[in-house]
């Protein structure tokens, strides 16, 4: 059994949506908390991603589907209805709900360690020069502040691929969706050992590669690392 025959060719990985989902959603929310530093957005943002990780993956997986599947009716399993060929539509909307519960469960860390890099540049003598010279907050925040604060940002990301790996095995099992889970499982049922060594073996190398990979693009961005 291999893995392209579990997740078929043209659908989309699941990690892969939740963590740019997660990503964006991070971004928007330190940005709204820095241009609201200690006000309403700011304890929001704080209240969200403390919610957010004090709530299983598996727990999110299964509210999400009692809300908005049983009472709303979006489509929780599978990529496409029963007996259909799956389409771009069709991939669209089943992988919104899965895709949103593996960003949640990534956005912790993320919105938090961003929010800590924002405040502490909105303090920075670069940030206080541009309100002298008098730029507005949302100029100063887009120009000054984030592209500093995404330095380290970027090894954040690289360090939760080993939660993205484990979240995306809870989330796709409750989903149904095709990916590593079902390898995984399929494997330890059919006693496949040497497809779960691979897969085993594949998840850590991609936890591995995520790091080396963060480390170089901060490198990359900030050439001044290398001369510490």
């Amino acid at each position: 059994m291999s893995l392209t025959v579990l997740r078929p060719r043209g659908v989309p990985r699941l990690p892969r949506a939740g963590l740019l989902l997660a990503v964006v959603l991070a971004v928007l929310l330190a940005c709204a908390a820095g241009l609201c530093r200690g006000g309403l957005a700011d304890r929001a943002t704080t209240w969200i991603a403390q919610l957010a990780q004090a709530i299983p993956p598996f727990v999110l997986a299964l509210v999400f589907i009692a809300v908005f599947s049983l009472r709303l009716g979006l489509p929780t399993g599978g990529v496409a209805p029963p007996g259909q060929e799956p389409t771009a539509g069709s991939l669209a909307v089943h992988l919104l709900l899965p895709a949103t519960v593996m960003a949640i469960s990534l956005l912790p860390w993320l919105v938090l360690n961003l929010r800590a890099s924002m405040f502490d540049l909105l303090d920075s003598d670069a940030v206080l020069a541009a309100r002298g010279r008098g730029e507005g907050a949302g100029r100063i925040l887009v120009l000054e502040v984030l592209p500093g604060a995404l330095l380290p940002f970027i090894t954040v990301i690289g360090s939760r691929l080993g939660e993205l790996i484990t979240g995306a095995l809870l989330v796709e099992t409750v989903f149904g969706w095709p990916g590593i889970a079902s390898a995984v499982i399929d494997s330890a049922v059919s006693a496949d050992f040497a497809l779960l060594a691979a897969v085993t073996a594949c998840s850590a190398l991609a936890v591995f590669l995520g790091n080396a990979l963060a480390d170089a693009g901060y490198l990359l961005l900030d050439p001044r690392v290398g001369d510490v």
